[in-house]
Parts: C-alpha cells; sequence; structure tokens
C-alpha cells in the first residue's frame, strides 16, 4: 500500500534520491516507485481525484506512465485553498520548485496572494493571516529542501511576511448569551448552541461529537474528533489540531441534564425511522443521523443574533463568551485553557487578558491584601 503524504511541506519538499524514513523504515509513495523532483514539479490541481479506496494525486510517472498516490483529505482541503487563492487553472503546475524556479515559488505566492491583490471573490486583498500562513508553509518546504541538499539557501527567508493583527475579540456577556440561548429554544439547533455556550467547543468539535464521547452518569465529554468540510462540500472526520484539542470537559448539570433530554428525544426519532441510536452516532446531526452542515448552524445563530440586536457577532463568539464569562467569576486561567484546549496558558491569556481589564487591578488589590496579612519578620521571629 502506498503511504499518505501528510502535508504540504512533505508534497513540497520530495526530491530526487530522497527517501522518506519514519519509524526507522523507508517508505515507498506508491507501490514500487519513488517519487522525482520532475514529477513533483508536474503536479496539477486537475490531477486531484477520487476513487473508491480514497484521495489521490495522479502524476506523470518514470517513462511518461501515469502513477496515483494517495493524499489525505486535509492535504486535499489545502490544496484546494491554495489552488483558490492563487487562481490556479486545471492544468497549471502547483508548485515549481527546481533550483532555478526556487525565488519564483515565493514570489509567486507574495505577489498572487498578497494583500493588496484582489481576490478571486472581488473583497479586496488577502488578509495578513492568509498570507502568513502561506509563507510558512513555503518556508517548511524550502527548509525541507536545504536539509537534503536540493538548495544551498532558502529564498523565502529575504522575504518579511506581514505580521498578522490580533482581531478585536466580540464580547458577548452573560445576558447576551441568554438572550440567544431564549430565542433559539424550541428550534432543531437549541441544544448545540446551549451546548456551545456551556462548553466552549469549537464548531468542528461540537459537529465531530459522538454519544460514545459522552459520559451522562460522570457529566463529562471527550473531544476525540472535528467534523471538517473541502471546499467541494464534502464531509469527513480528523482528529482535533492539536494534542491540547483533545481533552475531556466537565459538564454543568444544567447541560447534563439538556443533553439526556436530547438524546432521549433522538432515540424516539430513530425509533420512529426504524434506525436505532448507536454508540458512535453524532450527538448533533440531521434526523437521519447524517452530520449538519457547518455553514446552515453557522447562518442560523447570525439569524438568531440579529434577531435579538446582537450583529457582527458569530458562533465562535459563543466560545470566546465562554471564556470571558469563566474568568471574570474568578475561574483560573489554567482551567479555562484547558477547557477551550489551547496549546499553552500563554494563547489563553494573550486572547483575553483584554477582554478582562479587572484581571489585572483584582490581582494588585489581592497583592496588597495578602501582604499585608503576612506577619513581619520582627513578629514572626519569637526571641527567647
Amino acid at each position: 500500500m502506498s503511504a499518505r503524504i501528510r502535508g504540504l511541506s512533505d508534497f513540497l519538499a520530495l526530491v530526487k534520491g530522497v527517501k522518506r524514513a519514519r519509524d526507522g523504515q523507508y517508505m515507498a509513495l506508491c507501490p514500487g516507485h519513488q517519487l522525482r523532483c520532475s514529477e513533483v514539479v508536474g503536479m496539477r490541481p486537475c490531477g486531484i481525484a477520487r476513487n473508491d479506496t480514497g484521495w489521490v494525486l495522479r502524476i506523470k510517472g518514470k517513462g511518461g506512465k501515469a502513477a496515483l498516490v494517495a493524499i489525505s483529505p486535509n492535504l486535499v482541503a489545502q490544496l484546494q485553498a491554495y489552488a483558490y487563492c492563487h487562481k490556479l487553472h486545471e492544468y497549471d503546475r502547483f508548485f515549481p520548485i527546481t533550483r532555478s524556479q526556487a525565488f519564483r515559488i515565493v514570489i509567486q505566492a507574495f505577489d498572487l496572494a498578497g494583500i493588496s491583490k484582489p481576490r478571486r471573490d472581488g473583497k479586496g486583498g488577502l488578509s495578513a493571516r492568509t498570507v502568513h500562513k502561506h509563507h510558512r508553509i513555503i518556508f517548511a518546504a524550502l527548509r525541507y529542501a536545504i536539509k537534503h541538499n536540493f538548495l544551498v539557501r532558502n529564498p523565502a527567508e529575504i522575504v518579511d511576511p506581514p505580521r498578522p493583527q490580533s482581531s478585536e475579540v466580540t464580547k458577548l456577556g452573560a445576558n447576551d448569551v441568554q438572550l440567544i440561548l431564549d430565542a433559539a429554544n424550541g428550534t432543531p439547533y437549541y441544544a448545540v448552541l446551549f451546548t456551545a455556550a456551556y462548553t466552549g467547543l469549537r464548531r468542528g468539535e461540537l459537529l465531530g461529537l459522538r454519544w460514545c464521547d459522552v459520559d451522562l452518569p460522570m457529566a463529562t465529554l471527550s473531544v476525540v474528533q472535528t467534523l471538517q468540510v473541502l471546499r467541494s462540500g464534502e464531509r469527513f472526520f480528523k482528529e482535533p489540531k492539536t494534542r491540547r484539542s483533545r481533552r475531556q470537559i466537565a459538564l454543568s448539570p444544567d447541560l447534563a441534564l439538556l443533553l439526556t433530554e436530547h438524546r432521549l428525544d433522538q432515540e424516539d426519532a430513530r425509533r420512529l425511522l426504524g434506525k436505532p441510536l448507536a454508540p458512535h452516532d453524532l450527538v448533533f446531526s440531521q434526523p437521519d443521523g447524517r452530520p449538519l452542515r457547518p455553514n446552515t448552524l453557522t447562518r442560523f445563530f447570525q439569524t438568531i443574533a440579529k434577531k435579538v440586536g446582537l450583529d457582527g457577532v458569530t458562533l465562535h463568539s459563543l466560545r470566546h463568551a465562554h471564556a470571558t464569562i469563566l474568568l471574570q467569576c474568578g475561574v483560573h486561567p489554567k482551567v479555562v485553557q484547558e477547557r477551550l484546549g489551547h496549546s499553552s496558558i500563554a494563547t489563553t491569556l494573550d486572547i483575553y487578558s483584554h477582554v478582562v481589564p479587572g484581571l489585572q487591578e483584582s490581582a494588585a488589590r489581592q497583592f496588597d491584601e495578602g501582604l499585608k496579612g503576612i506577619p513581619s519578620k520582627s513578629e514572626a521571629v519569637q526571641v527567647n
């Protein structure tokens, strides 16, 4: 069986004579064949296809013979997004990475994906964060090529990508969250919005949640997979994006009760369809068990928010509101980080320290009170 190419860095950096090693074992990228530099250069969007075994990339192998390379759905999504942003046609090459064209890669990326260039949809240029991500992909790929003596220096080093600006977190207070939940009550999306507000889960984590991941007697849920959608509309499940994203979250009594009622309702609905509810069925799904469409959930939330007078908020705002309310209630930032699945507590503090301006004042006041409560040295030491 062929090995999967896991990311764009591996995809770009395949060079002639270099075998990929994993766990000490050399693996061919397709049966009896090693990809050469010329084959990587010739890869085009029209070569992406799907067969009975999954996604494959069609290349022109040795002697002009066609060969198929198995690729992951995640890589398909990245390649489709890259081709879309750079306005690549079906027969355009993805990444020319020969020695003479190394500079062209960087120039092309920051010319076609530059902030000053209009996007395909006509809504201005690409964001600084998008350009920055493209630069990181190219930089990592060329660094891999240097490691294997394909390049002498990394041309991406001479390019200064724009610094992504941290966007202002949309503030939703406890009253705002309650308004949204009250407006959603009685709709098919009430349970998923209630869970989002009470757990801070990301949209993909919510829609990838299964009943086997929820322990109602212990009032906990585990995040073990997320729902992802390709530009083509195909949906698939994948592991959370970081190790910290795989986590267990305690449920409040209100949420545990709601999920219990939601499960009973779902069992009744499935019984009418003649499809009993199984442990691996999704917690939030369409009546027949298919995954919910993420964009449909987002649009519903925005409609409800606008209905109660909260324009400009997104479904992700519920995640921010969950963290903000916890911090305002004095919950330790480390606990908030663990519930949100951030990679480090620094990420949590960077995002939410300015959302709760009272944290600094509270910390200073507590230190003052704590210091006054400590006996002085002369009082603490007893003289015989």
